[in-house]
């Protein structure tokens, strides 16, 4: 009787595993959190950019393409210039632009619209990525040289750096004479 407990609980087991590996089996790590959505990688490339560049927020432009609402919302928005097939960002420098990146998660595929968007682009060398990962995210910022792991880190992790040298010999001698 034990055995056939431990057996069914086994399986229970098996197939818990099972269901809950189909619905974690794309998660992704960045910044040392758990990504599990296109959603979530996208919030983790920008809390990372506002980390690693403070004082260039504006180069991370995000292009909010996506499908939501009712038809005559999104009859709406193509009113206003909202356009299928462009990528979810933009990356500039110095509020110049660089380059767009389409990001995608797990088995997601490109749109036929994205993947005339990309070729265009490729034909007029303009640069394009697709990422699916926030390492993939930070390779294409390398590649197109605008990070540099070396350099380009939180304030909080660079080196302080003074402007006055002190000279502890000096301060102690004044201390002694008091």
């Amino acid at each position: 009787m034990a055995r056939k407990n431990g057996t069914n609980i086994w399986k229970r087991l098996i197939a818990a595993e099972g269901k809950l590996s189909d619905g974690v089996k794309n998660l992704q790590y960045a910044n040392g959190r758990a990504v599990n959505s296109e959603d979530d990688l996208c919030a983790a490339i920008v809390r990372w950019w506002d980390l690693i560049f403070p004082d260039r927020k504006q180069d991370l432009i995000h292009i909010p393409n996506e499908g939501c609402g009712s038809k005559k919302r999104g009859s709406d928005l193509k009113k206003i210039g909202v356009r299928a097939g462009v990528p979810d960002y933009l990356i500039c420098l110095h509020r110049q632009p660089i380059g767009w990146v389409e990001v995608k998660f797990g088995k997601n595929k490109l749109l036929p619209e994205q993947v005339k968007f990309r070729d265009v682009c490729r034909a007029h060398g303009i640069k394009w990525a697709e990422i699916r990962s926030f390492g993939q995210f930070k390779e294409v910022l390398q590649s197109w040289g605008l990070y540099d792991p070396e350099k380009d880190k939180p304030k909080f992790f660079q080196e302080v750096k003074t402007t006055n040298t002190i000279d502890i010999d000096l301060l102690f001698r004044k201390v002694a004479k008091k």
